[in-house]
């Protein structure tokens, strides 16, 4: 399978390679068995917002070299303007296939982030659930890693040290985007993602929505039920700029209706 940033969909600030998840795990998984490393961004709407007020952030995430649709709003854009993305790939979804690669083709992995034990509490319960696994280390970065770059290069250099072929980092998205264009340089045969709280959701410490709840786009609301302090993040950030996707969306299916020689119904990517 090839996949070409000359497919990718537009969707507000961000270019989204149309791809399913299997398709995404393959990809990911093929080229680090091969040794050819990269980092994959599982966008959502707090991505979008990062991109727009923050131009390091903005920046890290075009140097990526996977663009996925982690969020519904992102899905349902492209649809309504007729680009449609074939599915939502979550980034648990996606952390979960890749550990089901790694475990079948011996991939060794590394798991970092999180807070307190839970990135090793993690590693142990997917060796569990898949014995062929290969953990080539998992552990929490300090407290004040944000605050220090001498502490974030540290930990790229002990992660690198393990030569793991997949690496999950578990943190705040600009310090995940931050890590991971560090590890083009010190371990350029890995393949990158971050996970956000994926870590917490395999332990059981943050409970994950029903299915049908994340089928309805509505996965955020569960979360800010279980952490109220979330609540700023997606009120005043993520559910306004939601809104003004779609109805950007909405703009981009008629002004392309409307374009003289433009077919109504535009080849889906």
């Amino acid at each position: 399978m090839t996949i070409t940033c000359a497919n990718r969909v537009r969707i507000g600030s961000a270019d989204i390679d149309p791809v399913t998840i299997d398709e995404a795990a393959r990809f990911i998984a093929d080229r680090a068995e091969a040794g050819r490393g990269g980092y994959v961004m599982t966008h959502n709407l707090e991505h979008l917002w990062l991109r727009e007020h923050d131009p390091d952030f903005d920046r890290r995430s075009r140097e990526a070299d996977l663009v996925v649709a982690d969020g519904m709003p992102l899905v349902l854009a492209s649809r309504i303007q007729r680009t449609p993305l074939p599915e939502r790939v979550g980034g648990i979804d996606l952390f979960e296939r890749l550990i089901e690669e790694a475990a079948e083709r011996g991939l060794p992995v590394y798991l970092v982030g999180g807070v307190g034990s839970v990135a090793g509490r993690a590693a142990a319960l997917l060796q569990q659930r898949h014995p062929d696994l290969i953990i080539a280390g998992a552990h929490t970065p300090p407290d004040d890693l944000s605050g220090s770059d001498d502490l974030i290069a540290a930990e790229v250099d002990q992660v690198s040290a393990a030569r793991p072929a997949l690496v999950f980092v578990g943190l705040p998205s600009r310090l995940q985007a931050n890590m991971a264009q560090q590890f083009r340089h010190t371990l350029p045969s890995a393949w990158v993602q971050g996970v956000g709280v994926s870590f917490s959701f395999i332990t059981g410490d943050v409970a994950r929505a029903p299915v049908w709840i994340q089928r309805l786009g509505l996965e955020w609301l569960h979360r800010v039920a279980q952490q109220p302090a979330l609540s700023r993040r997606y009120f005043i950030r993520c559910v306004p700029l939601g809104i003004r996707l779609v109805l950007a969306s909405i703009r981009s299916r008629f002004t392309r209706s409307g374009a003289p020689g433009s077919p109504q119904k535009p080849d889906a990517q």
